[in-house]
């Protein structure tokens, strides 16, 4: 099922929680769920899929013995405290040696050693920034100021330099621009580099010698730094978050778009890719119940395709696809849950086109800042590109460049340097125009609020809040009434908002093949649910199944078939069962169209609609 998708890879998360869910004692794992864990990792194996894993996930790690459940904070901070030589390092150590070394039976061999296993996070979101965002943590007290006598020589003349000497109350936060700000995080960039080290290290020990990962949440210069040490970068990023993560009444989600172009979502992905590495990101989302969560599987896909990036993973549970499923929460659409939720299902299957099958071509132009590791290393958790400079992603590949040497601008590619950060998107367009990197008409198309990509494929107009996307195999559109899209095929939104996106499915090209999917993504919702607010923000009532999905009709022309056949266009189930026929009105040409319109489907409504040349 999970390769039917679309799916080439799976990202192993937070397993050692369920292992550990209401057991007594460190590392006495649920043998059910161990079996269970060893089996599914064998039977991706056998079709062919690779592995990212996380070696820890869960700041209880695999602490037994909680006084609530394994979700709970504040009872362990393995992840925090794996940053310090000690105990919680030591942890880390016994899970990796009691779970990724220990023999899969169902494969033979450890995880650590699988061939499928395409690449290691140390700790998932263990960056200091990122853990810190909230404020400081006593945690890391003692080991800051024996750190500040080793730079400063004494307590005194560490004191007189910073103006302070930290304490528990004093110390300073992530954002802090002052002195001993500044100092912080130094050390931190030091503790993060013998981290890096010393797992490295132990990992070899156990016979790994692959790809390894870290700083995989906090977005900024600083977190950046520490991705020189890794053999590839990984990210995570969110267009909206229910506040807290949680789902009970009360809680808010903020109800945020991509395509007004406000969101900094894309930014923080794309700037935060650093040059001569590979690039991946393993959570990204604009969880239920944003209303506008259509955006982010065909938004995501098309752009991290433009940018060349080597993997995406959209953040939810895609193993169990039932609906609905056994226990409480397979009842109904909840945050992060892709398998239950039809909007982000049919955008996942939109995103298996433009960037697992590479039906958007990469930009051959890319961008380069230059940044100084020793600058971005004193840096607070918030300094980042510019969103002037960030919009350029839209255009051509961009990155930072931390390596140390800066790297001049070549026959492809565009150096900046830090002092430039700020330039405008137009402004960059129109250098590289004049360097003869981009396009004239590229350039001049990329003016108050609109982008055209190097390419030519993907076009963005965050007035109208409109993409298009223009290739040879799939071609459509994310917008309201009124959107069209002209390629190949000819798309109309003629009523709603949603994306509306046509592949090939027997061809190369779309003006060649006789086969085709349209997919018609729109917003859904739980029958019952309920809000406290007039902008469904705050959740009342979370609802449940039956989906509802919300209405939209699209005009969709397609080109003439192969020659002696005709187009007819079938609705799809969710499992990709025919199950109505609809109309098709031949055009002049052999051309013919078709308006879908979900709502006059009944209870058979689905995002997935087929032409079949025959």
């Amino acid at each position: 099922m999970v390769r039917r998708g679309g799916y080439n890879a799976v990202r192993v998360h937070m397993v050692e929680a369920m292992l550990m869910d209401s057991r007594r004692g460190d590392f006495n794992f649920d043998p059910q769920q161990l079996d269970r864990l060893h089996y599914l990792l064998g039977a991706l194996r056998k079709q062919g899929m690779y592995l990212f894993v996380d070696m820890l996930g869960s700041w209880n790690g695999a602490y037994g013995d909680l006084k609530s459940h394994r979700w709970a904070r504040g009872q362990h901070d393995a992840v925090l405290g794996s940053l310090l030589p000690g105990d919680e390092r030591e942890h880390w150590l016994a899970l990796v040696k009691k779970l990724w070394v220990l023999k899969n039976p169902y494969t033979g061999q450890s995880t650590l050693q699988d061939t499928a296993l395409a690449g290691v996070v140390l700790v998932n979101e263990g960056a200091a920034d990122f853990l810190l965002r909230k404020g400081p943590s006593p945690v890391l007290l003692a080991s800051f100021q024996q750190w500040l006598v080793k730079q400063f020589g004494s307590q005194g003349a560490a004191q007189q330099a910073l103006g302070a000497w930290p304490t528990e109350s004093t110390l300073p936060r992530v954002q802090d621009t002052s002195p001993m700000g500044a100092a912080f995080q130094r050390y931190t960039a030091e503790l993060q580099d013998e981290q890096v080290d010393w797992m490295k290290g132990r990992l070899a020990e156990f016979g790994y010698k692959g790809p390894v990962t870290a700083f995989n949440a906090g977005m900024g210069l600083h977190a950046m730094r520490g991705q020189r040490q890794l053999s590839f970068t990984d990210m995570h990023s969110y267009a909206d978050h229910p506040a807290g993560g949680a789902i009970e009444p009360g809680t808010k989600l903020n109800q945020w778009r991509l395509l007004d172009g406000r969101n900094r979502y894309f930014d923080f992905l794309a700037w935060s890719r650093a040059w001569g590495k590979p690039f991946t990101v393993t959570e990204y989302g604009q969880p239920f119940w944003n209303t506008w969560r259509w955006e982010v599987g065909p938004f995501t896909a098309a752009y991290a395709r433009l940018q060349n990036w080597s993997l995406i993973a959209h953040y939810g549970d895609t193993f169990n696809l039932s609906r609905p499923g056994k226990g409480k929460w397979r009842q109904m659409i909840v945050p992060f849950d892709t398998g239950t939720d039809p909007t982000l299902r049919a955008g996942e299957t939109i995103a298996a086109f433009l960037f697992a099958r590479g039906d958007v071509s990469p930009s051959k132009v890319s961008v380069a800042m230059n940044v100084d590791p020793a600058f971005a290393a004193s840096q607070p958790a918030d300094t980042f590109v510019n969103w002037n400079t960030a919009q350029f992603q839209y255009v051509a590949a961009v990155g930072v460049d931390i390596r140390g040497a800066a790297q001049a601008t070549s026959a492809n590619r565009l150096a900046l340097s830090w002092k430039e950060d700020g330039i405008k998107a137009p402004e960059l367009a129109q250098r590289m125009a004049a360097q003869a990197m981009l396009p004239k008409d590229v350039a001049q198309a990329v003016t108050g609020g609109r982008y055209l990509s190097s390419t030519k494929e993907l076009a963005l107009d965050t007035k109208r809040m409109v993409m298009t996307i223009v290739t040879p195999a799939s071609v459509g559109l994310l917008g309201s009434t009124g959107a069209k899209v002209e390629g190949a095929v000819s798309t109309e939104l003629i009523d709603g908002e949603g994306a509306v996106v046509t592949s090939v499915l027997d061809a190369q090209d779309l003006s060649r093949g006789g086969r085709a999917l349209t997919v018609i993504s729109t917003d859904s919702r739980n029958s019952g649910m309920q809000f406290l607010d007039t902008e469904n923000k705050v959740l009342g009532r979370l609802g449940t199944f039956p989906v509802q999905l919300h209405d939209a009709t699209a005009k969709v022309t397609m080109p003439a078939p192969p020659t002696g056949k005709r187009w007819r266009l079938y609705a799809l189930d969710f499992t990709g069962r025919r199950t109505t026929e609809l109309k098709v009105e031949e055009l002049g040409g052999r051309r013919a169209a078709a308006v879908i319109k979900l709502s006059s489907l009944g209870d058979a409504v689905t995002p997935y609609f087929e032409w079949l040349a025959e």
